[in-house]
């Protein structure tokens, strides 16, 4: 894909052409649609769910887990 969009050619954005097209309603209805698809529904094993909320600490580990901005799901 990055190849037939041309990003290895050219792959800089154009930030307010970005905004143009990106902030569109048929744009919302899809990201709204991505993000209801994307929900996970977690299993609740030994009623560790809902997060008591003493908790002081909770590890967060992978790759990209001090990546605030990382936009590539994982």
């Amino acid at each position: 894909m990055k190849f037939l969009q041309g990003l290895f050619e050219n792959p800089y954005v154009d930030p307010d052409r970005a905004v143009k097209v990106s902030n569109t309603s048929e744009h919302q209805k899809t990201a709204l649609q991505a993000a209801r698809e994307g929900i996970v529904l977690l299993k609740n094993e030994k009623n560790l769910l809902p997060l008591n909320k003493n908790i002081k600490s909770i590890a967060i580990i992978g790759p990209n887990a001090d990546n605030e901005r990382n936009q590539l799901g994982d």
